[in-house]
């Protein structure tokens, strides 16, 4: 299946309602990390990244913070 731009919009769209109803519509978003895992046919590769909330990419210390964080909070999906 090809890569569909609007299936992963909406769920960016998904993930932000949920961002803004766990923390409010006065929060910034400071950091976001977009992780994917892509199968071409020869196999699957991981690829990411890493922006702050105005867009601008994240130095390698705040990426490696974000996943340390996350994989604290991975208990069971």
């Amino acid at each position: 299946m090809a890569i569909d731009a609007q299936r992963v919009g909406a769920m960016a769209l998904e993930f932000m309602e949920s961002l803004e109803q766990r923390f409010g519509e006065e929060a910034t978003l400071e950091s976001v990390a977009f992780i994917a895992v892509v199968d071409t046919g020869d196999g699957a590769e991981t690829t990411w990244q890493f922006r702050h909330g105005d867009g601008s990419a994240v130095r390698l210390r705040v990426a490696r913070g974000m996943l340390a964080e996350t994989d604290r909070g991975l208990t069971s999906i």
